[in-house]
């Protein structure tokens, strides 16, 4: 079975071997708890489906079944945009949140209790880098990586900390400028971080630094990518790397 998400028209179970599409929607599946139409994210935790976009977040029940599906809504979510979730490597009762507006979610799946992180002055030890979180990366060493509107935060299980990597002009090895909107982790242990307006940062965890890749002006050349606006980068089997932008696919090899 497949999930696919769409940006107002709710979410389809697709079934292939049986060529078969089933759409649910706000209109038509409410009296079945599907209260929200633009969907963002959608992950699988050991024998459940959660279901985050605006607003709020959903549990599937029967969702792999012949059953119908029922959507129960999670409370502590109720009118906020999710945007993107993560299950902690470490703590695999702990789900991570990620909203569009309302800052970080530490959820406990078994008790329901939450951290929640934001922006706020007034936050204290629950400050975070920005209040809009677009992806969330678990690597392999267990580090947790977050895509934000401020720049990309990276989560220590070990201290508890968050190291914020920021956008600064008169620095070149720095993430670049905009929106950090996609996260992954290549074969060598690179975290590729793709912005909203300037392309990608390729950050070396080992020497602390980065490298870019941006657009130029549309020129059609191996250094340079389609769009400066990244949406979605995916490294593949061969250790290909693709990232999808708002100009096309590129493929780095």
């Amino acid at each position: 079975i497949i999930w696919i998400g769409s940006d107002g028209s709710g979410i389809v179970k697709l079934e292939p071997f049986k060529k078969k599409f089933i759409t649910f929607t706000k209109e038509t599946d409410t009296k079945k708890g599907f209260g929200f139409s633009s969907i963002r994210a959608i992950l699988k935790v050991k024998e459940k489906l959660f279901i985050g976009g605006y607003t709020g977040l959903l549990e599937a029940k029967n969702y792999s079944s012949v059953k119908p599906v029922v959507w129960e809504k999670i409370e502590a979510f109720n009118g906020v945009n999710v945007y993107s979730m993560a299950l902690d490597p470490v703590d695999r009762k702990i789900l991570w949140v990620g909203t569009e507006g309302s800052g970080l979610f530490k959820y406990n799946l078994k008790t329901g209790a939450y951290e929640k992180y934001t922006s706020s002055i007034n936050a204290g030890k629950y400050y975070f880098l920005s209040n809009g979180i677009y992806d969330i990366l678990v690597c392999r060493n267990n580090d947790i990586y977050f895509a934000t509107g401020g720049g990309t935060a990276k989560y220590d299980h070990k201290s508890k900390l968050f190291t914020n990597f920021v956008h600064h002009p008169d620095n070149p090895n720095t993430v670049n400028a905009g929106n950090v909107m996609a996260l992954c982790e290549d074969n060598y242990g690179n975290i590729w971080m793709g912005t909203s307006q300037s392309g990608i940062s390729i950050y070396n965890c080992k020497t602390n630094s980065f490298a870019r890749f941006e657009s130029r002006n549309g020129i059609n050349e191996s250094s340079s990518l389609s769009n400066n606006r990244v949406n979605i980068i995916f490294e593949d089997s061969k250790k290909n790397i693709w990232v999808g932008t708002a100009g096309g696919l590129n493929k780095y090899s």
